[in-house]
């Protein structure tokens, strides 16, 4: 009966800690911060769109700029320039540039 009772109590703690570390979100980013370590990572950052880029009939690729530097995002969604988004995104590279696999994001 002990062990039955340490078994819900250490997967009930397993659970918590999953949902906590599924809330967290990771740290804000400056573009030129990027780079080759932080490849398959998620990140975070925050810009301004200069460009929007149709390239099939269901994704757009926007040039996001945050004064530090620029990169690429791949997404599903239109976006009008000259709005400042907040991006959470896994960081590729695609022929030898860097770019974001957006999971979320937001109009500042």
């Amino acid at each position: 009966m002990n062990l039955l009772k340490i078994s819900l109590a250490v997967s009930f703690l397993g659970i918590l800690i999953l949902i906590f570390i599924s809330s967290l979100e990771p740290k804000l980013t400056k573009i030129s911060e990027l780079n080759k370590t932080k490849i398959d990572s998620l990140i975070k950052i925050q810009g301004n769109i200069i460009n929007s880029k149709k390239i099939n009939q269901d994704f757009f690729i926007l040039t996001i700029n945050d004064n530090s530097g620029q990169i690429e995002i791949l997404l599903n969604k239109n976006f009008s320039t000259n709005k400042q988004i907040e991006i959470i995104g896994k960081l590729e590279q695609y022929q030898n540039k860097f770019q974001i696999q957006v999971e979320k994001i937001e109009e500042k």
